[in-house]
C-alpha cells in the first residue's frame, strides 16, 4: 500500500483497526484534530488512550488484579478472599496508569519507563 496517512485521516473520522491477528486486539480510533506546526525526524507520542477503568468481577469495586487461571478481575478486599481459588504465579497486578489494550495479551505487561523517550520534549502543545 503506497497512501500516505495524512491523505486519509481527517478531523471527525472514527475508524476500526485490528492489532497482532491471532490473538486479536480490536481498537476504535477517532480523529480529534491535527497537530500544526510541530515535526521532528524522530517518533512521539502525540495521543493517549483513555485508561480502562476495570471492576472487581466479585463486587463490582475497582479492580487491582486480574487472574489468567479464572479470567476474574479482583479488588484487594476479594483477591484475599478467592485467592485459594488461583494459582499465585498467574495474577497479574493491574498497574495505575496503564492504558494499552493489549495488557494482558501475549505475555504483554506494562512499562512505566517504557514510554519515557518517546514523550514529547515540547509539553507546552499539549
Amino acid at each position: 500500500m503506497d497512501v500516505k496517512i495524512k491523505n486519509v485521516l481527517r478531523e471527525g473520522l472514527t475508524f476500526s483497526y485490528e492489532y497482532d491477528f491471532g490473538d486479536t486486539t480490536h481498537i476504535t480510533i477517532k480523529v480529534l484534530g491535527k497537530q500544526k506546526g510541530y515535526q521532528l525526524s524522530r517518533i512521539e507520542i502525540m495521543a493517549r488512550n483513555n485508561p480502562k477503568e476495570y471492576k472487581c468481577s466479585k463486587c463490582g469495586n475497582k479492580a487491582r488484579f486480574y487472574c489468567y487461571e479464572c479470567s476474574n478481575y479482583y479488588c484487594e478486599e476479594c483477591i484475599e478472599n478467592d485467592r485459594s481459588n488461583c494459582y499465585h504465579e498467574i495474577i497479574y497486578e493491574i498497574i495505575e496508569g496503564q492504558n494499552s489494550p493489549r495488557c494482558g495479551v501475549c505475555g504483554y505487561v506494562y512499562n512505566e519507563k517504557g514510554e519515557d523517550e518517546y514523550l514529547p520534549k515540547i509539553k507546552s502543545l499539549f
